[in-house]
């Protein structure tokens, strides 16, 4: 998921055209920075890892650390042509996104944890039943 995050930010042609040297590629080249382009892609392929991979959250947090600092590094290191307020404020969403994806992710372990202690409880008094029942003489 992070080398597709990476060919992502490669692809998109704002941030190879700086990659290239040119200054100010909306006016050379005529493309157009879209801010909430790159966001939204890294909210998607969040959501997707975080819906299929079948990993605990304590081990895919070093993923949502990686992409929760991608796009900052991106504005740092290609920089864009909007104001700094609008790009906080896209990471600010991009985070209360995430946080919310985490923290659902984290409730959804929690309740299959407790589904599963439940299924064990009982099994344990199904087990201990019939061995009571199968050490008890028939009666006469």
């Amino acid at each position: 998921a992070m080398v597709i995050i990476a060919l992502l930010v490669m692809l998109n042609r704002w941030c190879m055209a700086r990659l290239i040297g040119i200054d100010e590629p909306s006016t050379a080249t005529g493309l157009s920075f879209q801010p909430a382009a790159l966001p939204l892609t890294l909210i998607g392929i969040f959501c997707i890892v975080n819906i299929t991979v079948p990993m605990r959250w304590c081990t895919i947090w070093p993923f949502e650390v990686f992409v929760l600092l991608c796009y900052p590094v991106v504005l740092v290191v290609f920089g864009t042509p909007d104001e700094p307020f609008h790009n906080i404020n896209i990471i600010l969403i991009l985070t209360a996104i995430m946080i919310l994806i985490i923290s659902g992710k984290r409730d959804l372990e929690r309740y299959q944890r407790q589904a599963f202690h439940v299924v064990i409880r009982e099994r344990t008094l199904r087990a201990q039943t019939e061995f009571k029942l199968e050490r008890r003489e028939p009666l006469q």
